[in-house]
Order: C-alpha cells, then sequence, then structure tokens
C-alpha cells in the first residue's frame, strides 16, 4: 500500500549516497496542543530516487527541504514481524534559509 505525499516541509538527517539511491531520515513536525512543547516531531526513513536522486546527492544534515512529490509505502517482514515505513522522494526542493547579512561596520 501507498499514499502520496505533497508540499510538505522537513529537516536532513544521516545522508547515505548509494548507486541508485540516496537515504537519509527526514524530520517533520506539526502543531499538536496535546505535546508539551506544542509540536508533534516525525522522523521517517527516507529514500530519493528519479529526478530527485541527482539533488539529493548534495544532501547534507540539517537541509532544510520542500518536498514537492513523495509517496509513503509499507512493507511487512513476516520473519521479523514488523512493518517498515518508508518516504519515497520524488521531487523536492532545497529550503535552507538565506544567511543573515551583517549589519555591523
Amino acid at each position: 500500500m501507498s499514499l502520496n505525499v505533497m508540499n510538505t516541509y522537513g529537516t536532513i538527517w544521516d545522508v547515505v549516497v548509494e548507486e541508485k539511491v540516496v537515504k537519509a531520515n527526514l524530520s517533520t513536525a506539526r502543531k499538536d496542543a496535546r505535546e508539551e512543547s506544542g509540536y508533534r516531531h516525525m522522523s521517517w526513513h527516507t529514500i530519493f530516487v528519479g529526478d530527485a536522486y541527482e539533488k539529493a546527492k548534495e544532501l547534507q544534515a540539517k537541509d532544510r527541504i520542500f518536498v514537492k512529490s513523495a509517496r509513503i509505502e509499507n512493507s511487512y517482514n513476516k520473519e521479523t514481524q514488523k512493518l517498515y515505513n518508508t518516504l519515497v522522494v520524488f521531487d523536492f526542493d532545497f529550503n535552507n534559509p538565506e544567511p543573515q547579512a551583517s549589519t555591523e561596520e
């Protein structure tokens, strides 16, 4: 089963470039009044494929991205009896803030 994901922001961690995919962890958050911090934080095992692969080779820890097109896939391992979720990204843009120019002279 899969679920389409579009137009979401996240922060990249643990980038590994492989021959056909780039693997990383993507952290996201959403407002949630039930949480002490006011936000619910999530972490996604992520692979970048297709058009996203070449751009993803430049990713570094703490990069902010805007996911334009992705899909959440899950697979169940019968031997370990575990369900695994993976975010498969097809297109994204970098969304790193521009450094602020110093106003000191």
